[in-house]
């Protein structure tokens, strides 16, 4: 999912799918206006990366056999069960994807973020005061537990800011959360959001002459990135190395398409004339 910076009129607009609620929210709009550069935002759900590779690894599964020709389908395809092991190995992945967007994001505030979520707004307000995992907000008139499993995002500018902790139950006016911060938050703003899904986010700075035409070509890449890495971590531990080599092969070619996606310009990037003279 690819989200594009209006420099003109200051706001993020979806290039093709579906648009969130709280996007202008939760990605802060460049301090300083350049006309001259883009700025793009690449979206992968963590949800669809999971299933596509549990889909593709029950595909490889159903042509796989052991010696005496039975299928592994149980020991090949990622089921369900293994989403606490992805939930475990996927960052690495995605960081490893985002350092080949990293010279596209010298310049760019928190150009990576993972398991960011998304959703409506519930509601917002201010942290009067807080015991432990609770927070009391007189100015709430809530239904109690209506914000069971919401969550509440600091918005207050600082370094807590798009902090966000799970929320636990709540009452009239508290809000207990699923765990303390570890620092005082009382004086801060907040908002809840009902999370409808977590993303990796990545955000780079295209200057004009970058060609648009390959946008999509780069996000594809993102996603068979992180879902071939996946893949291979998967074969990996499961010590079949042939199934290994070939995701880690193609894995390598969708980090190149990465990186290459995003240096097609409209017009050759060329060195100066005198870049070796004396």
């Amino acid at each position: 999912m690819l989200y594009l910076y209006d420099n003109t009129t200051d706001t993020f607009s979806p290039l093709y799918r579906t648009a969130f609620e709280n996007l202008d929210e939760m990605i802060d709009p460049p301090a300083v206006i350049d006309t001259t550069v883009y700025d793009l935002v690449f979206f992968a759900s963590l949800t669809d990366i999971f299933t596509i590779a549990k889909r593709r690894s029950a595909i490889r599964a159903r042509f796989a056999k052991d010696e005496e020709g039975k299928p592994l389908v149980d020991k090949i395809a990622i089921t369900d069960d293994e989403r606490d092991w992805y939930d475990d190995v996927l960052p690495q992945g995605a960081i490893e994807v985002y350092k080949k967007l990293s010279a596209f994001a010298k310049n760019v505030t928190n150009a990576y973020k993972y398991s960011v979520t998304f959703g409506p707004k519930t509601g917002s307000g201010t942290v009067e005061s807080i015991s432990g995992t609770t927070i009391i907000d007189s100015s709430l008139t809530l239904v109690p537990s209506a914000l069971k499993g919401h969550k509440l995002v600091i918005t207050t500018v600082g370094d807590l800011k798009d902090q966000q902790k799970t929320i636990a139950d709540n009452t009239a006016n508290t809000i207990i959360l699923e765990e303390a911060w570890e620092q005082d938050i009382t004086g801060l703003t907040y908002d809840v959001y009902n999370p409808s899904e977590d993303y990796v986010m990545y955000s780079v700075k295209l200057d004009s002459n970058w060609d648009r035409n390959m946008l999509q070509s780069c996000d594809n890449a993102i996603i068979e990135s992180l879902v071939t890495y996946t893949l291979k971590e998967w074969y990996l531990i499961n010590r079949y190395g042939d199934d290994y080599a070939i995701e880690e092969d193609r894995y390598q070619k969708q980090l190149m398409k990465v990186r290459s996606s995003l240096s097609q310009g409209v017009k050759p990037y060329r060195r100066p004339a005198d870049f070796f003279a004396v």
